[in-house]
């Protein structure tokens, strides 16, 4: 195989002006990506008096220590909908990425409790469907972290048919397991209201396929 040889004059004034606009802009969308953890990990206090991990602690238990992460869509639904492209900066409203879990190379996906009770906005039912596409074109089995209010009622109309979607590519083409915690209204919708979250403790929501949903207390579902 040749070799392909740069021809780039890393000395030149013109490679020196394009790496530090480049930098800048990477800076940029990385303190963006850190104002997203900052937002969910504002509720610290919150979880620990429940006595629960954060989203993001939960993600770091999961997958293998020391092995390579790769966080998908970080800026997802940035400055649309109640996404406020500053400090309420939401992600999507999710955590995705490939990781290792147990030495298998994974597609792990996460919602984010923390940010108004993990409800999702059209952009994260986007990032979702992305993910799972990803997950399918490259054969990677799909773990999930369950901890959600269902889907934001605010803008309903702009996620069910893309949600239903979501729904039966769990069922039919992306297998993995899913990790859900008790709380969790399977399948059901509502407002984005962490305080009503916590309210439906125990509540097995009636709308989910039965395939896709763990029985309160089981913690463990084949999809």
């Amino acid at each position: 195989m040749p070799i392909i040889e740069t021809r780039v004059d890393r000395n030149s004034e013109t490679f020196r002006t394009n790496r530090d606009q480049m930098l800048a802009l990477i800076g940029e969308f990385r303190a963006l990506e850190q104002k997203v953890r900052d937002f969910s990990n504002a509720k610290r206090d919150r979880f620990r008096a429940r006595k629960q991990l954060l989203p993001r602690e939960r993600v770091a238990l999961l997958i293998d220590a020391g092995a390579p992460w790769l966080e998908l869509s970080t800026l997802a639904g940035l400055r649309m909908h109640d996404d406020d492209g500053a400090d309420g900066i939401q992600g999507g409203g999710g955590i995705a990425g490939i990781g290792y879990v147990s030495g298998v190379r994974c597609m792990v996906s996460a919602n984010d409790s923390a940010i108004k009770g993990g409800t999702s906005t059209p952009m994260g039912v986007k990032k979702h469907l992305r993910i799972q596409q990803v997950a399918l074109e490259n054969k990677l089995p799909m773990v999930r972290l369950v901890e959600s209010g269902g889907a934001n009622l605010l803008f309903q109309a702009e996620m069910f048919v893309e949600g239903g979607r979501g729904f039966a590519n769990r069922r039919v083409q992306v297998p993995g397991p899913a990790a859900e915690r008790r709380h969790e209204a399977r399948g059901e919708v509502m407002p984005p209201d962490e305080n009503r979250r916590q309210d439906l403790a125990g509540f097995a929501g009636a709308k989910a396929p039965e395939p896709l949903a763990a029985a309160p207390g089981k913690g463990l579902a084949q999809t």
